[in-house]
């Protein structure tokens, strides 16, 4: 039974493609919110920021139903620990220029996970988004999915 098809309040690519990855049809439509970075932050200063320490990445996940009203909300945490490294790692890291597009300079799914030591959690919350809290969010807004 197919899916109905979710419209994606976020421009996010990475979002998008989660969501295409496990076969979703996905309608964009983004709502203008501001991500730029911190006024006279540089790539380097994000990365140089996280080097060797643990931080959260919190997600925040609402899902509409219009035809019904249905609403169902999740808040989703994951803790990476970052590599302890030097300024030559975090030269080659702003090189690739990765960290110029993505929320705290980093993309885990790029070249960014040799500077990750690990994570507790959701890797796709990293990413963009919980792709495994999906399922109950959408039986809880009384679609019927089959996993």
């Amino acid at each position: 039974m197919p899916l109905p098809p979710v419209y994606l309040a976020s421009a996010s690519p990475r979002r998008l493609q989660l969501l295409q990855s496990v076969g979703i049809e996905v309608r964009p439509c983004p709502v203008p919110v501001d991500e730029t970075p911190l006024p006279g932050e540089s790539p380097v200063d994000r990365v140089a920021r996280l080097a060797g320490r643990t931080h959260e990445v919190w997600t925040g996940v609402h899902v509409l139903r219009p035809d019904t009203g249905g609403s169902a909300l999740v808040r989703e945490r994951t803790r990476v620990r970052m590599r302890a490294f030097g300024e030559d790692a975090v030269a080659w890291y702003v090189a690739t220029g990765e960290p110029l597009d993505k929320a705290g300079a980093y993309g885990i799914q790029g070249p960014a996970v040799f500077l990750v030591e690990g994570i507790e959690g959701s890797w796709s919350n990293v990413v963009g988004l919980p792709l495994e809290r999906l399922p109950e969010l959408l039986r809880a807004v009384g679609i019927r999915v089959p996993f």
